[in-house]
């Protein structure tokens, strides 16, 4: 194959160029070789990450004692890939198996800034905050520290991705991801968080009512 040529590109334009077509009976098209190689590649990445998600969860579940708030942190990985495509689509980059391992790695990466806010409330609350005056502290003191944590992180990751050719997919999906996943997280981490605390608060509540009202 001729340098410069991009396998994914080709098939899918070859795909445009048939889908219009009408195979004869019993005729079925399939793709081999390179194409093929990706498509596994791409099937074992994604099991990686779930396997990944699965660990971090864990791991939470047993620093944070809970079930809950490491589902409320986990959701930063959603937020992170929204940032992904849009980023790689502005700086021409095309979303192939370099840019993947950069996704799998944000499952550790994109987690930290919400792990930071989520142990900091927990930590007021234990010291008598109020559910709201630990989320409205957290949110005033921890700001610039996330910020800078994702500053510093992105700007490693920076001349990585502007001096090498190949592995500047990687780390547009990486920076983009993060950045997208941190604005996100300061908004929606917290907000997640003091709905998912109502909801057991008042759930106590009624247990303790039925409790004295026997």
């Amino acid at each position: 194959m001729e340098t410069g040529y991009n396998a994914s590109v080709i098939t899918s334009e070859f795909q445009n160029a048939i889908k219009d077509y009408e195979l004869p009976n019993g005729i079925t098209v399939s793709y081999g070789g390179e194409m093929e190689s990706l498509q596994e590649s791409f099937a074992e990445m994604f099991r990686n990450m779930m396997v990944a998600a699965v660990l971090v969860y864990i791991i939470l579940s047993v620093q944070f004692n809970s079930l809950s708030q490491p589902l409320i942190i986990l959701f930063t990985l959603p937020m992170a890939l929204i940032g992904v495509m849009p980023g790689l689509l502005i700086t021409g980059n095309d979303f192939g198996f370099v840019a993947f391992v950069g996704v799998v790695a944000l499952v550790g990466i994109a987690v930290n800034d919400a792990i930071v806010l989520v142990d900091y409330i927990n930590y007021l609350r234990k010291n008598g905050y109020e559910l709201y005056d630990a989320v409205r502290e957290t949110g005033i003191s921890r700001f610039i520290p996330v910020m800078a944590t994702t500053i510093t992180t992105a700007g490693g990751i920076l001349p990585l991705s502007i001096k090498e050719k190949f592995f500047q997919p990687l780390g547009v999906a990486l920076i983009c991801g993060l950045c997208t996943a941190t604005i996100l997280t300061l908004i929606i981490i917290p907000s997640l968080y003091t709905i998912m605390e109502e909801r057991k608060m008042k759930k106590a509540e009624k247990k303790l009512r039925k409790m004295e009202g026997m």
